[in-house]
């Protein structure tokens, strides 16, 4: 056998760690789905001691429909504090795990918080919700000496904070020496990103000209007290959960701000979009009740909102794209398979919501786990199509070498060669004949499935929000314009591999360095795919308290 040339290991080596750092999973949350404007009460006692912070959470008006699903007991369509109790429980008991997105430091003292109480929900005229709940220290904590620095963000960018314009927080019965300073981040930073992504996993201690970097992703509060000394600036704050924030709002694997990796840019400017998009598919949706042509704009800002999502990171592209460069497929049927993936997402979405939401009248909490479960056939769809294609990979280099033992010595072997190129029930490579044939969904129904089944977060909130408004030929509308966006970049990204593993056999000196080279594309495609549905089934599985 001839040796692979170096020119082409070397061009192999380029285009799989290309593919690899475009595809590579992140395990973290995605970007906003959930907008909140926040608003804090700092209370002290009569020592001057901090006790407690009463927040008042407001949610974005499409979380809010989505949150209070199935919620209306009495069918009067006004949602009371005690048909929102159960919800209010649910929001404040499962912020425990993300530390309640509340980060009190002063100087390195991090005070421990106790259990929330006082919490309840009320919901505005215009739909939107509240939550009120109060958040206590373990201990009254007495400045000493130092600033008091509370953080209200999110580290994983889920959730969206902002603070109130009018009143941002307040201070109750604190000592007359006691001053409130708030600092609003600006909107988040792509090169801030990109530059913290530069520094090392293995260092725990920013330096001194980065922190700066990270605190522009927080809103803060500084309280100080009398005479105060300097201290420094608090370290972002992280935090490894399981479950899901506010007990209801659908998750997903994506990218979070300085997170790290070559396309860290790239992807902040990717989550910033989202978000915005976000916020104008919903605006575009509340003013198609005045003015039905506003329809067209819902439909054009979901399609970019698809394509934006599709562009992130997430298990659609890695899959589609390893499988098809795994099978040799032609672009033509990579594209298919990945707008039919797409489509069957939508699809998920579709049947979920309008079973659950129409017919079952079920809670978005029930949604959530559905949504949640789906997850975890997906992955293990994944994890399934990865042994396969690992196992074929091996299984045919195996029977590759035997068969070209068994052809050094005698060629006059009775070997009947059939049109499509193979011999002895195998092929030795795909004809270019056959390729041309129909695409068979037999063979690629794996793929389709393992993608599609799993509905995207935003499309599950856009169809309740719409729904819930009777709106439901926009809200259709509005999640296949979606598909149609992630299926176009998903067949390009997918297209874009092929091409990458066809420059790179034209490339190739002999059919053995040929043959080499589709088997370690082939046996790395597999293992790709097996290694990222582990990792993400593992993640789901924990989300939903089975591991």
């Amino acid at each position: 056998m001839n040796p692979v040339s170096g020119g082409v290991r070397r061009i192999a080596l380029f285009v799989g760690l290309a593919l690899a750092a475009l595809l590579y999973p992140q395990e973290t949350r995605t970007h906003p789905h959930v907008l909140v404007v926040a608003a804090t009460d700092v209370v002290f006692n009569d020592a001057g001691e901090i006790t407690e912070m009463r927040h008042r959470w407001v949610f974005d008006l499409p979380f809010s429909i989505y949150a209070v699903e199935g919620l209306d007991v009495n069918g009067d369509k006004v949602y009371s504090r005690e048909e929102l109790a159960p919800l209010a429980e649910v929001n404040a008991t499962s912020l425990e795990e993300y530390d309640y997105f509340t980060f009190l430091y002063s100087g390195d003292e991090e005070p421990p918080y106790g259990k929330p109480k006082d919490y309840w929900l009320e919901r505005a005229v215009d739909g939107t919700l509240t939550l009120h709940y109060t958040l206590t220290l373990e201990a009254p904590y007495k400045p000493h000496g130092l600033p008091v620095e509370i953080g209200i963000y999110d580290p994983e960018y889920f959730v969206a904070f902002s603070l109130d314009e009018k009143e941002p927080a307040r201070l109750i019965n604190a000592p007359a020496d006691c001053k409130l300073t708030v600092r609003r981040p600006p909107p988040l930073d792509a090169a801030a990103a990109a530059k913290l992504a530069e520094l090392p996993a293995s260092m725990r201690e920013l330096p001194a000209e980065y922190t700066g970097l990270v605190t522009d992703i927080e809103n803060r509060l500084t309280i100080t007290c009398g005479d105060v000394v300097a201290a420094a600036e608090p370290q972002a704050r992280a935090i490894e959960p399981s479950g899901t924030p506010f007990g209801v709002a659908p998750i997903e694997p994506g990218f979070k701000p300085g997170s790290g990796g070559p396309f860290a840019k790239f992807l902040s400017w990717v989550s910033a979009q989202q978000s915005r998009f976000y916020r104008l598919i919903s605006d575009a949706v509340t003013a198609t009740k005045e003015s039905p042509l506003a329809a067209f704009s819902v439909l054009a800002f979901a399609f970019i909102y698809g394509v934006l999502h599709a562009a992130g990171p997430g298990h659609g592209k890695a899959v589609i794209s390893s499988y098809v460069l795994a099978n040799g497929e032609t672009a033509r049927r990579g594209a298919i398979i990945a707008f039919l993936a797409a489509m069957l997402q939508a699809v998920s979405a579709i049947a979920i919501v309008g079973v659950m939401t129409l017919v079952l009248r079920m809670t978005s909490a029930s949604m959530t786990r559905t949504a949640g479960l789906l997850e975890i056939a997906s992955y293990v769809l994944i994890v399934a199509i990865g042994v396969s294609l690992v196992w074929r990979a091996v299984r045919g280099r195996g029977a590759s070498r035997a068969h070209a033992h068994a052809h050094a010595h005698s060629h006059d072997d009775g070997h009947e060669h059939l049109p499509d190129g193979s011999c002895c029930g195998h092929a030795h490579a795909p004809d270019p004949a056959s390729l041309k044939q129909p695409l068979s969904l037999a063979s690629a129904w794996s793929a389709i499935l393992a993608v599609g089944i799993r509905p995207c977060s935003g499309a599950l909130i856009l169809l309740v929000f719409c729904f819930a408004q009777e709106m439901y030929l926009l809200g259709v509308a509005g999640t296949f314009a979606m598909a149609v966006g992630t299926g176009g970049i998903t067949a390009a990204i997918a297209s874009s591999a092929l091409g990458a593993r066809a420059l790179v056999a034209r490339l190739a000196r002999s059919p053995a360095s040929t043959a080499t080279l589709s088997f370690a594309i082939e046996l790395g495609a597999g293992a790709f795919v097996l290694l990222f549905g582990l990792v993400f089934l593992a993640g789901a599985l924990g989300r939903q308290g089975m591991i």
